[in-house]
């Protein structure tokens, strides 16, 4: 028994081998190294398949359905946005209701002076950051104190940068997050790791 494959089959198959090797390699070269999301943007007949072909576990199940090339990086970006925001506004809601459960029972901090310190001992789970919040001033990063002082000194730095950064370092996660959103009016949210 000999099985007939039509010129479509053929142009189908070979289009679902090419989104799997694009797939691999995403995954392989993006996916595996940064843990950020992945956003198709394409014509809805192409999203349509790289979502059912690919096996990548960072790959948003909603796509930008649009011809990219037609738009500008910024739109692209607008439009990617659009399609994430609810993504990450569910993902926020679910870490914001884990810090009031860690702070109800101790594992949830406020406070530059405090997070500092759990950061330079590597506590620091998850920091919550107030988007375009400053702290003028400087942490030591082995001790976690902080020395408050003037942003428009050339050597001073922004307080909050600086723990973001330590709390990366030692593999910790950072959400910024607009004023209202935030579980705290200091600035700065933490919950521990222990």
């Amino acid at each position: 028994f000999r099985s007939y494959t039509t010129t479509s089959d053929e142009i189908e198959l070979d289009i679902k081998r090419f989104y799997r090797a694009v797939d691999n390699i995403l995954l392989e070269e993006v996916s595996a190294i940064d843990e950020l999301p992945l956003i198709v943007a394409g014509l809805i007949e192409q999203c349509v398949v790289y979502q059912e072909t690919s096996h990548n576990p960072r790959l948003v199940s909603a796509s930008v359905h649009v011809n990219p090339i037609r738009l500008t990086l910024r739109e692209l970006t607008q439009r990617a946005w659009d399609t994430m925001e609810p993504y990450v506004r569910q993902k926020s809601n679910a870490l914001l209701e884990a810090y009031d459960q860690a702070a109800a029972h101790n594992g949830g901090i406020e406070g530059v002076f405090s997070i500092a310190h759990a950061a330079a001992e590597g506590r620091v789970q998850t920091l919550f950051v107030e988007d375009n919040r400053q702290v003028p001033g400087k942490i030591d990063e082995r001790t976690g104190n902080v020395v408050l002082d003037d942003l428009a000194q050339p050597d001073i730095n922004d307080v909050l940068d600086d723990i973001a950064r330590l709390v990366l370092k030692k593999g910790g996660t950072v959400i910024v997050l607009p004023t209202n959103y935030m579980p705290t009016s200091t600035g700065a949210a933490a919950i521990l790791r222990y």
